[in-house]
């Protein structure tokens, strides 16, 4: 193998042949879950996808706007999370506080997330009472009303809630000291939520400019999934939304979305340590990566993928650092490749006692260093894709989930490339893992971020030094082995990423 990412012409044939393979075997049998999509565009510029699944009387509906953090400009960070909680507040109809009240008339229930790329509004209701949904939806896009006591309100709420998610969290101040070292421009860098400082200088018409500027139909999906007929959704969404203006009367066209700025080369390593109240110290690493920008060609995207899970799932930095070595009472990996800038590939642990950052990063990276100079056995890597594919097949169970994942892809713009995505992820090959570990895992590359416990002393490894050639060893004997069976308590696959950015606020 060429340790510079060229890989031997011999090699290009299993992943092809499997490839090829995988491709075929989707195209020949469906997966029960992959229920007929519809979609039509309004001449207002909303697109409204439509997923028919008749198992039962229920409905999602979600609608998405193209704004999320990385919309947001340095100052008025949190802006589109602090408007997400602004929808909840009163329209021109509705007080503050009936939305909720009209949606539990109905039977439904309504949730809204915030996260980089989007905002979205989820609702799950009777099939029956989608017109009703709708009708609220619409009135939402056009006529929100922020008066500046209820924003003062409300952004005492969100200053609270970045208390308990960030400021009062280990997770959430490990994750924000990483990404806002590993990122210098570009505004990956600052939380989803929005710095505390931001917050208290924000005001009503920041949210008002942001509403104006971002909701529309234009910058708009609407996702109708669950006991439908899609001729008769897209005529009710012509009803709801076909009347709104593409553009407000002071802006002539749709917002551009933003573009992140860009974000300079990383030229080495860089180290950020915090203190907080905790028993014992954690750290993340992360490592730029690239994203999935296009699903046929980005081998890397697809490897990384899979090595993530491999590392987290598959239990490799389980075994290497905490069953074995005793270094880390938990380790995780996580690799959001689906997001509209690239990103980090991170691993993190929770220290041991009485050991220190210093030897559980040793630990961490050895566990990668193993599988790119040893790889991993197929048996392994089998499991892992198997699981990838499966979690999908599972989360089918739920009409929800699938509309969260259609409309997440479709603000990709990935939408016709789910069965492409499967395959791909289906055809990764040992060499193709093993590959992507020597080439993304450098220290050119790598942030680490470390949460001290306020009382401990210096970080330092006075009588605590391994041999790194024998804790490599050790480690690379679980990383290639990895033949051990699933467990059955953890969360789907891909779901891990989640908890790679707090901020998102999945529940209101």
């Amino acid at each position: 193998m060429d340790r510079r990412g060229s890989m031997p012409e011999s090699s290009h044939a299993p992943a092809d042949a499997a490839l090829d393979a995988a491709i075929a075997s989707l195209a020949d049998a469906p997966p029960a879950f992959d229920a007929p999509v519809s979609r039509h565009t309004l001449s207002n510029g909303l697109e409204v996808f439509v997923l028919e699944d008749h198992r039962a009387p229920v409905v999602g509906h979600a609608l998405w706007y193209r704004a999320g953090s990385l919309d947001e400009s340095s100052g008025v960070t949190g802006i589109a999370h602090v408007l997400e909680h602004m929808m909840f507040n009163g329209t021109t109809r509705y007080g503050p506080g009936e939305y909720d009240q009209q949606m539990r008339a109905l039977g439904a229930y309504a949730n809204a997330l915030t996260w980089t790329d989007y905002t979205a509004y989820t609702v799950e209701a009777p099939a029956s009472r989608l017109a009703d949904v709708m009708a609220l939806e619409a009135e939402r896009m056009t006529d929100l009303r922020i008066t500046d006591a209820e924003f003062e309100r409300e952004i005492r709420v969100v200053m609270e809630e970045r208390r308990q998610s960030s400021d009062d969290d280990p997770a959430g101040l490990l994750y924000e000291s990483l990404y806002a070292s590993a990122f210098h421009a570009s505004p990956q860098r600052w939380p989803i939520i929005g710095w505390m400082s931001d917050l208290e200088s924000m005001r009503a018409e920041d949210a008002r400019h942001w509403y104006e500027n971002w909701y529309r139909p234009d910058n708009a999906l609407l996702v109708v999934a669950g006991d439908v007929a899609p001729q008769a959704v897209f005529a009710l969404a012509q009803r709801c939304f076909g009347g709104i203006a593409p553009a407000a009367p002071a802006v002539s066209a749709a917002p551009a979305r933003r573009r992140a700025q860009h974000e300079p080369a990383q030229r080495g390593t860089r180290r950020i340590a915090t203190r907080a109240l905790v028993p014992a110290p954690q750290l993340a690493l992360g490592f730029k990566v690239p994203r999935l920008s296009d699903p046929r060609a980005d081998d890397d995207v697809y490897a990384l993928a899979v090595l993530a899970e491999l590392l987290d799932w598959g239990r490799v930095l389980e075994t290497a650092l905490v069953r074995r070595r005793r270094l880390a009472d938990e380790t995780w990996a996580t690799y959001d490749y689906l997001a509209r800038e690239p990103g980090l590939f991170i691993v993190g642990a929770v220290c041991a006692a009485e050991v220190t950052p210093t030897r559980v990063e040793r630990g961490l990276r050895a566990a990668i260093a193993t599988i790119a100079r040893d790889g991993v056995t197929p048996g392994a890597l089998q499991r892992v894709r198997t699981q990838l594919l499966s979690s999908r097949l599972y989360r089918s169970d739920s009409v929800f989930e699938q509309a969260d994942e259609l409309g997440r892809m479709a603000m990709l713009g990935l939408a016709d490339d789910v069965r492409i995505i499967d395959a791909r992820l289906a055809a990764v090959t040992p060499w193709q893992v093993q590959d992507v570990a020597a080439r993304y895992f450098s220290d050119e590359t790598m942030t680490v971020a470390v949460l001290l416990p306020s009382e401990s002393t210096e970080d330092a490894d006075e009588g605590q030094e391994d041999n790194e050639e024998e804790e490599e060893d050790e480690d690379g004997n679980d990383a290639t082995a990895a033949e051990r069976p699933p467990r059955h308590d953890d969360a789907p696959a891909g779901d891990a990423a989640a908890r790679a950015r707090p901020g998102r606020r999945d529940a209101r």
